[in-house]
């Protein structure tokens, strides 16, 4: 055990090259809002933030939002690397979706669409919330873990959700 008996000890621990900070948030604007004022706090002690964890995130169902778009142009033949009206694709997307949904109202069909369409308009709000904390934090990697059907209350979901984690960046978690 580290017995730290003076601040100037604690803060030379944090600033060790070996220590990492991991900033876990969830989507929603105002735990975004407090994740950044921490992310600033931090910078001001010189203390880097080595990777965002945003916990619980709406799944846009294979739609590209945002840093997807960026970072691979995907689906809208806007370049990789640039952000040209990417939130007004995507919201173009919604927006037909929950057309499509007002053209079958009454069917099982079309409210399953109307979800679909609901879940993007959550998930467009939720990259949009995300996207500034995540520039501030660059060049820290962002993993996104969607929300789960299970609660984190013991250690077989919480090796579940490592497990959900490190298959988003593409590593193994460790085993005990």
């Amino acid at each position: 055990a580290l017995a730290l008996g003076h601040p100037d000890e604690a803060d030379r621990l944090l600033r060790r090259p070996t220590t990492s900070f991991l900033l876990v948030a969830s989507p929603k604007a105002d735990t975004v809002a407090e994740a950044g004022y921490f992310a600033d706090q931090l910078a001001a002690k010189g203390i880097a933030v080595r990777g965002l964890i945003v916990n619980r995130t709406q799944p846009a169902f294979g739609v590209p939002l945002g840093d997807e778009v960026e970072r691979t142009g995907a689906s809208t033949g806007v370049r990789a690397g640039t952000t040209s009206n990417t939130a007004g694709r995507v919201a173009l997307s919604a927006s037909a979706i929950r057309a499509r949904a007002d053209t079958l109202d009454g069917t099982v069909l079309g409210d399953h669409y109307r979800c679909l369409a609901d879940s993007l308009h959550l998930a467009i709000g939720e990259a949009e919330h995300l996207a500034g904390l995540a520039e501030q934090v660059a060049p820290a990697p962002v993993v996104k873990v969607p929300v789960q059907p299970f609660e984190v209350s013991d250690l077989a979901s919480l090796q579940t959700l490592a497990e959900v984690v490190f298959a988003a960046t593409g590593s193994e978690p460790s085993r005990p």
